[in-house]
């Protein structure tokens, strides 16, 4: 996967017509330079993110890997999903809808934000395409882990 895409059209399809086959959530941990690092099957409604405790998680805040998986119906992200990102620390955090015809649908993404006045831990991006997905993976991550840096700085 290239670093700088959060997933290909081309993966996003591989992924959603997996889990229509199967009738399961799949997921896949990506690392920033894009390799998959895990492939996971969950349930028919959740998936089990394993322990991430050997990507670093260090002085730049998150972990260094991000999320995507799949949800079986046009669901936006769930409180699960919101809580595993803050907790784990995640780069980001993606649920791809899959379309009764097992292509797939929207996708919703969510990120860590920087300590702020309104205490809101994550932002929560509108649902697209995948097709239309236009975010440098790379460069977006970066500038949150510079915003977190500045924000631990001014603290």
């Amino acid at each position: 996967m290239p670093p700088n895409e959060i997933i290909t059209p081309e993966a996003a399809r591989a992924l959603s017509e997996a889990s229509a086959e199967i009738g399961r959530q799949v997921g896949l941990i990506i690392d920033r330079s894009g390799s998959i690092r895990n492939v996971l099957v969950g349930t028919h409604k959740d998936i089990l993110i394993p322990d991430l405790s050997e990507h670093r998680l260090g002085s730049k805040r998150l972990r260094g890997v991000r999320f995507i998986h799949t949800h079986l119906k046009e669901q936006p992200l769930n409180q699960e999903d919101l809580t595993d990102l803050a907790l784990l620390r995640l780069d980001m955090l993606a649920a791809l809808a899959v379309l009764p015809d097992g292509l797939p649908g929207s996708i919703s993404i969510a990120y860590l934000i920087p300590p702020n006045p309104e205490e809101k831990l994550y932002e929560v991006l509108p649902p697209q395409s995948v097709h239309s997905l236009k975010v440098d993976a790379a460069e977006f991550i970066a500038d949150i882990e510079r915003q977190m840096e500045r924000a631990q700085a001014a603290r």
